[in-house]
């Protein structure tokens, strides 16, 4: 039911919501799945860890971007079709950056690159599947998807362009981005503030 981007689990969510029971699973499962996209394109990376095989082009500087990290491991790496390597290259894993030892990433109009590679994080979900993987997702971006979840479980059935909800003495009040209603609660936007790529 989870996809496998999801940041946080159906148990997660339903301690936070109260739920006992699994008549709610297919609902919850649908909020986080939404929640975990929601966080991903506001954020504009992915976070679950996975191993890729990305074309890139090179910029004409030491630096080359990859768009899934922190980066784990390297496989490979290939420019205009011949193999670096490993020590043509440094690995700055937090930044998701390989960073040209003395020397530069040929610029060009094409994916010129080719980078085989695992990167992201350990969410709840993979480390709940997988034995032998142990979490490391930070706490605050799990934090984030429960909260998002949650806030839209609390207002199922109201129109999901309101921008405030009001339930007896409970206010949520929806941010805008580019002058629409954002579906992201603005305390979980300041929360994945330092979790977006801005490059």
């Amino acid at each position: 039911m989870l996809s496998a981007h999801a940041l946080t689990t159906i148990e997660e969510l339903k301690s936070e919501l109260l739920i006992s029971g699994n008549t709610e699973d297919s609902y919850l499962a649908r909020l986080i799945n939404s929640a975990s996209d929601a966080i991903r394109s506001y954020c504009g990376r992915d976070f679950a860890k996975d191993r890729r095989t990305e074309k890139r082009s090179g910029s004409g500087t030491p630096l080359l971007l990859l768009p899934l990290y922190p980066i784990a491991e390297v496989d490979s790496v290939i420019v205009d079709g011949a193999a670096l390597s490993q020590d043509s290259y440094d690995i700055d894993a937090k930044m998701g950056a390989l960073i040209r030892v003395g020397g530069i990433w040929p610029a060009s109009s094409e994916r010129n690159i080719t980078v085989t590679y695992t990167g992201g994080y350990v969410t709840p979900v993979q480390a709940a599947a997988d034995p032998d993987l142990t979490r490391n997702l930070p706490y605050d971006i799990e934090e984030a998807c429960i909260v998002t979840a949650a806030t839209w479980a609390s207002h199922r059935g109201t129109p999901r362009d309101a921008t405030t909800l009001q339930v007896e003495q409970i206010r949520v009040t929806f941010g805008e981005r580019d002058g629409q209603p954002a579906m992201i609660p603005l305390a979980v936007q300041h929360l994945l503030t330092s979790w977006r790529r801005w490059g």
